[in-house]
């Protein structure tokens, strides 16, 4: 696990970032990177109108709390689909805590 500072330059969905990360020595890559065990509902193909709605709804509100700001993460392995695998710290509250308190996780029930 590595921890770096990270600006959050586009909310994909709600447990999808793009991140201009802070490598040192003014040296900064611009990536994609997934939530650690966290799950949002989908907005791209979501499998009915009520996974849309919830999936909309956890993608403004993780939008609305990191969206341009800077956070801290710490980074594991890839994903199977290629993206780093995180968590993301801002001003001391994990995002994933914060999805799990705010009920935008997916739900099974769509």
């Amino acid at each position: 696990m590595y921890e770096y500072k990270a600006l959050v330059t586009r909310v994909v969905d709600g447990d999808t970032f793009e991140m201009k990360v802070d490598l040192g020595f003014d040296i900064s890559v611009n990536t994609i990177f997934r939530l650690k065990d966290i799950d949002t509902p989908e907005t791209w193909r979501p499998r009915n109108e009520a996974e849309r709605a919830h999936g909309e709804q956890a993608t403004l509100a993780v939008k609305d709390l990191i969206e341009g700001e800077i956070v801290t993460i710490r980074t594991y392995k890839k994903g199977k689909y290629g993206r780093y695998i995180c968590d993301v710290i801002i001003n001391d509250v994990n995002l994933a805590d914060y999805i799990i308190s705010k009920d935008l996780v997916k739900r099974d029930s769509y």
